[in-house]
């Protein structure tokens, strides 16, 4: 696109991390195959953070929530500062093989997660009607959440890429989750571009918060576009 500034054009190319599946494809317009593990631009040594090495102050506070019954429920603490993310925590509750919990009781979970903390957001999967009804019946507001996959995928892989996305090394399932996501290679046979849906409990409700995020921060951008 010859109207794209060079500085515009250079902005674009440090979203994604060089030689990705969306660097291939959103730079260099080669539609390649979505193949192996999904986050590619991860590394150990730039994205995982020991729990002294966290800030001392957070300007945000979010929880992101993949709810489950039979299905496992993550619940994932979420600080911002320094221009950047930190996956401070996590609740994790297998589901049956942990002892099945009534929503009730998740709930209870979840205000015990949470005390003394002053959220400025919660994003639940929005397929979880029950648990969502239950928190707002107990006062609390649940923002709306932004449930795309490849969108997400892409926020999420752009952050860990960029080095604004931090996890604390006390949070072993998420870690866990990021080395097994993968592509489902049955799908892509189909020429579809899907995750495999095996233990990903905890990345969606990364990829819920941060791309629910992203999605504000675009939108608030594209009003100050047209208003200035």
């Amino acid at each position: 696109n010859l109207s794209l500034s060079v500085e515009y054009k250079e902005s674009l190319k440090r979203e994604y991390g060089p030689g990705t599946m969306w660097y291939q494809r959103m730079i260099e317009g080669k539609w390649v195959m979505a193949d192996g593990i999904i986050y590619q631009s991860f590394r150990h040594d730039r994205n995982i953070c020991k729990r002294s090495d966290l800030p001392q102050h957070f300007e945000h506070y979010y929880i992101g929530v993949d709810f489950g019954t039979n299905n496992p429920c993550v619940f994932l603490l979420i600080g911002q500062a320094r221009e950047k993310y930190w996956v401070i925590t996590e609740y994790y509750h297998k589901g049956q093989s942990d002892g099945q919990k009534t929503v009730g009781q998740y709930t209870n979970d979840f205000v015990e997660f949470t005390k003394d903390l002053v959220l400025d957001g919660i994003f639940v999967d929005p397929s979880a009607l029950s648990f969502i009804v239950d928190l707002q019946e107990k006062g609390i507001t649940v923002n709306e959440t932004d449930n795309s996959v490849l969108d997400g995928i892409a926020t999420v892989d752009g952050l860990f890429h960029r080095e604004e996305l931090i996890i604390c090394e006390d949070c072993p399932r998420t870690l866990e989750e990021i080395g097994s996501y993968v592509w489902d290679s049955n799908a892509a046979k189909r020429g579809e571009d899907k995750p495999k849906k095996a233990w990903d409990h905890c990345l969606d409700a990364l990829r819920y918060t941060l791309n629910s995020l992203k999605k504000k921060v675009d939108t608030w951008s594209a009003w100050e576009d047209l208003i200035f």
